[in-house]
């Protein structure tokens, strides 16, 4: 068995449920080191979130004149579909709605 030091509780939590699925650990110890549903959920909703922040960073690096050529309009469209799915996304926490959605395209 190979032992790894992480400064990060997610790094130590990935060890742990790697560990509680190996067949060294009983059916008892699996069930009570099994992440819950809020933990499940701040893990996957951070995450998820800063790839979205990490996306609009480089989607502002378009931004530059002297690098790119682009309209109003090709921002508008781009402003105006990332409104959209975040509205969307907004709305899909209040009801119980798992539409999806269509991918993004300039026209």
């Amino acid at each position: 068995m190979q032992i790894m030091f992480y400064n990060n509780n997610r790094n130590i939590l990935k060890i742990i449920m790697r560990f509680a699925m190996s067949d060294n650990v009983s059916s008892n110890e699996k069930s009570s080191l099994k992440e819950s549903k809020r933990e499940k959920f701040v893990r996957l909703a951070e995450a998820r979130t800063n790839k979205i922040i990490d996306m609009l960073d480089l989607l502002g690096n378009c931004a530059n004149k002297n690098i790119y050529e682009y309209t109003p309009s090709d921002v508008n469209q781009i402003f105006s579909s990332i409104e959209n799915h975040l509205k969307d996304a907004k709305r899909k926490f209040s009801s119980n709605s798992s539409d999806k959605t269509s991918k993004f395209s300039l026209k």
